[in-house]
């Protein structure tokens, strides 16, 4: 399984470090605004402190850097820090890829039963990436029961409207397809109940 990274790295970075819905003054933007203009090594600077802080946002951001090696070394083992410290502070998006990088063994020793986990937290806030991945591994068995059910369900979450695309973009097609490759192996009464648990869910946002 493959972390998500975009090819066009410009997109790529102006998606992960638009994190936040709200513009905030000082370090926080000083920092997108380096990035901005391709100073890493000043977005670096302007971030580290924040992120040590606690700031998630800072924290998100400053992951990126490190898995891209921009202004700073590359660093996947920095990286998944600062990831992992977003992820345990609620961020999906930090927690998709605490997921994705413990399934690929990124930064980290290769944890199928961890991936699980982080996906699952964000899988519950409705990020339709994570939705995505989850779907995979019930489907494939890595890390978990394999279950037909449970895995249509998230497909058919990840592919449906509810869901949250956030910072990782994730292609509907790829959810469909994996949604009807799923049904293939369901029986009728199987299919019945994964699409009733799908319309019954709701995200629930971690505080």
């Amino acid at each position: 399984m493959e972390p998500y990274m975009p090819k066009n790295l410009l997109v790529w970075l102006a998606l992960c470090l638009s994190l936040s819905s709200l513009a905030i003054a000082g370090p926080l933007e000083d920092g997108r605004a380096a990035a901005g203009r391709g100073d890493f090594t000043a977005a670096h600077e302007a971030w580290r402190p924040l992120a040590e802080a606690g700031d998630v946002n800072a924290q998100y951001n400053l992951a990126t850097l490190y898995v891209r090696g921009l202004g700073v070394p590359e660093d996947t083992v920095e990286a998944m820090k600062w990831y992992r410290r977003a992820a345990e502070q609620g961020s999906a998006d930090a927690q998709t890829k605490v997921g994705a990088m413990f399934g690929t063994g990124l930064g980290t020793g290769q944890d199928h039963h961890q991936a699980v986990e982080w996906f699952q937290r964000a899988a519950n806030q409705g990020h339709a990436a994570a939705q995505l991945m989850l779907a995979r591994q019930y489907f494939t068995g890595d890390g978990v029961l394999r279950d037909f059910i449970l895995a249509n369900m998230w497909a058919n979450l990840a592919a449906g409207p509810t869901s949250q695309t956030w910072i990782i973009p994730v292609s509907l097609e790829e959810a469909r397809n994996l949604r009807d490759t799923i049904i293939r192996f369901m029986t009728p009464e199987q299919l019945a109940e994964a699409q009733r648990r799908a319309s019954e869910w709701s995200p629930k946002p971690e505080r």
